[in-house]
């Protein structure tokens, strides 16, 4: 026999997911939860991995110490357990099951965010070269995050998903801009350079895709929709 408790649990989760049906809502917070958990994760993890950076390149400058290998794996490790984090959320979170629908797909994206933030450090144990090739000339990361954040508008019917998206197309046109630029000019001025490493920095920290979401997380609101 059941236990009467799973039972009463059960029903009051069937209400719960039957609310926002009749009600006309998007139920927004348990996404919320899961992803803003995920994003503290991921920017803890881009900060530790930034200053490390910085300290074993001045150790390298000053001492000759190699400590990129250590960086390395601090990548590939930290990143694994961003993508656990994500998911452990999402299991212990009580949400609706629109809710856990949602964020399951949306794991994809969390997937590749980090995969993408991995595929440096792996290519120096595995044969990566073309793919590394291609993600240096193209920007995979902000059209994944673009897609991310029309999938997030898809759910939320929030319009500051646009805004988000139109800060991506900014970015990706400024990039492409001043990486022509220096591929044409025989003089590049210092405010060249700087801005391109600028951007550069931005690319390969994440920052991007950390201010879209933070954008969207912030704004995220139950709306009614039309049923």
């Amino acid at each position: 026999m059941k236990n009467p408790e799973d039972i009463i649990n059960k029903i009051q989760q069937a209400k719960i997911d039957t609310r926002y049906v009749l009600d006309g809502e998007v139920p927004v917070r348990g996404v919320k939860r899961v992803l803003g958990v995920w994003l503290i994760s991921y920017i803890i993890a881009s900060l530790i991995i930034y200053f490390s950076t910085q300290y074993f390149m001045s150790l390298y400058i000053t001492d000759g110490f190699d400590g990129f290998e250590i960086t390395r794996l601090i990548t590939l490790a930290l990143f694994t357990v961003v993508i656990a984090i994500y998911y452990i959320c999402l299991l212990r979170t009580s949400m609706t099951m629109k809710e856990k629908d949602f964020l399951k797909v949306f794991s994809i994206f969390i997937v590749l965010f980090s995969l993408l933030r991995m595929l440096f450090p792996l290519s120096y144990y595995m044969n990566f070269t073309v793919l590394l090739q291609l993600y240096n000339t193209f920007p995979f990361d902000i059209v994944i995050n673009m897609i991310a954040l029309i999938f997030l508008f898809n759910y939320l019917k929030d319009k500051t998903a646009f805004i988000s998206i139109g800060m991506n197309i900014i970015f990706v046109a400024l990039m492409t801009y001043v990486f022509s630029i220096i591929m044409n000019s025989s003089e590049l001025s210092g405010t060249l350079l700087s801005l391109n490493d600028m951007l550069v920095v931005l690319r390969d920290n994440g920052i991007i895709i950390i201010v879209s979401l933070f954008t969207i997380i912030l704004s995220m609101k139950h709306r009614k929709v039309e049923i």
